[in-house]
C-alpha cells in the first residue's frame, strides 16, 4: 500500500523495518525512538524520499490514512504521519490545509502543536481562515497553555488577516487569571502585529505603570525594530515615557531593573550620540542612569545601574578610540 511506504519513508530513521514487493509494502515493528536528536540526518534523508514521491500525490495519501486507515487513528503513527505531512510542505495544498485545520483540534497534543506551525505556510488567500481558526483554538478553555503559545506566536505572520486576532489577544492580556506567561507572549504579540498605538492603550489600561508583561513586551519588541518601533517620533516617545514612569512608580526593584532595559532598548541606535567631541552616552539616558546609580534606595539597583554606566564607558572609550583612527 502507498500509504503504508510513505510512513515508512518518513519514518525510516526511528528504527522501523520495512519489507517491500513492487506492489506490497508493509510495516514491521513498531516506533519507538520519535524526536531522537541522533536520528535528525535520517529523518532529513526520508523527507527527501517523500519529495521526490511528489507532494500531489503524498499529500492525498498522508491524508487518507489519517482519515480512514485504523492504524492512523491515535498513538504515534498518527502524529508521525502529521509530521510527514508538515515536512513535506502540505499546508501548501488545499487537502493538507484541510487537514492541518482538524488536526488543531486532534486528541494528541503534538498533532496540534505540528498543525499549528505547519498553518503558518498557509496560501495567503487562506490566511484569514487560518486566522479564524486560530482564534476558535484560543478562546476554547479547553485548549491547553502551550498550544495556545504555539497559536499566538506566528499571528503576526499573517499580514493584513493578523487583524482579526487582536481582539482575542488583547483579551489574553487583560485577563489577569490567565498564566502570566501566556499574557506576556499576548503582549507581544499584540505589540508586534497592532504596533504600539494598538498596544500602549491595553497596557495602561492593565497597569499604570506598565506592569511587567508590558514592559518586556515593549523591551523585546524595541531590541527587534532596534528602538524604531516601526512607530513615529511622537509614538516612541510616550513609550519611553511610559517607561520612565514605570523606573519611579514600581516599589519592586527587579519591575524597575526590567523598566531601565525598556528603556535602553527603546533608543536602539540611538544609545550612543556622536557629537563634535566625540560619542557619548545619550543624555537622556545617562540622567536617568546616573540618578539611579547614585541615589536609589535600592543598593542592588544602584550596583546594576552603576555597572552599566562603566560598560557604557568602555564601549565609549572604543568608539572614540576607533574615530580617531579615521
Amino acid at each position: 500500500m502507498y500509504l503504508i511506504k510513505v510512513c515508512v519513508a518518513a519514518t525510516l530513521a526511528m528504527g522501523c523495518a520495512i519489507r517491500s514487493r513492487a506492489e506490497d509494502v508493509t510495516w514491521q515493528g513498531a516506533p519507538h525512538a520519535v524526536g531522537r536528536p541522533t536520528e535528525s540526518k535520517g529523518r532529513l534523508a526520508s523527507v527527501e524520499i517523500l519529495r521526490k514521491n511528489g507532494i500531489e500525490a503524498t499529500v492525498p495519501a498522508i491524508v487518507q490514512a489519517l482519515r480512514s486507515d485504523e492504524r492512523f487513528q491515535g498513538g504515534s503513527l498518527r502524529a508521525m504521519a502529521y509530521r510527514a505531512l508538515s515536512d513535506i510542505g502540505g499546508a501548501g495544498t488545499p487537502l493538507g490545509l484541510e487537514q492541518f485545520l482538524i488536526g488543531l483540534h486532534d486528541p494528541l497534543l503534538g498533532v496540534q502543536l505540528d498543525s499549528a506551525s505547519s498553518l503558518t505556510l498557509a496560501p495567503a488567500d487562506k490566511q484569514p481562515e487560518v486566522v479564524a481558526a486560530f482564534v476558535d483554538r484560543l478562546r476554547a478553555p479547553e485548549t491547553p497553555a502551550n498550544v495556545k503559545h504555539a497559536l499566538l506566536h506566528p499571528v503576526s505572520k499573517f499580514g493584513d488577516a493578523a487583524g482579526a486576532a487582536l481582539p482575542e489577544i488583547e483579551h489574553i492580556v487583560r485577563d489577569r487569571n490567565g498564566p502570566e506567561d501566556l499574557r506576556m507572549t499576548a503582549a507581544f504579540v499584540l505589540i508586534r502585529t497592532g504596533g504600539p498605538s494598538r498596544a500602549m492603550p491595553v497596557f495602561r489600561e492593565m497597569s499604570q505603570p506598565l506592569d511587567k508583561a508590558a514592559l518586556l513586551a515593549l523591551m523585546r519588541f524595541a531590541l527587534e525594530t532596534k528602538g524604531t518601533l516601526n512607530a513615529d517620533i511622537d509614538t516612541r516617545a510616550d513609550c519611553r515615557k511610559a517607561v520612565l514612569e514605570a523606573i519611579d512608580g514600581h516599589a519592586d526593584p527587579d519591575l524597575r531593573m526590567t523598566a531601565v532595559q525598556a528603556l535602553f532598548a527603546t533608543y536602539g541606535d540611538d544609545v550612543y550620540v556622536e557629537r563634535d567631541a566625540g560619542f557619548d552616552l545619550n543624555p537622556e539616558l545617562r540622567k536617568v542612569v546616573e540618578r539611579l546609580a547614585r541615589s536609589d534606595p535600592d543598593a542592588s539597583l544602584r550596583k546594576t545601574t552603576g555597572d552599566m554606566l562603566e560598560q557604557a564607558e568602555v564601549v565609549l572609550a572604543a568608539k572614540n578610540a576607533a574615530r580617531e583612527k579615521k
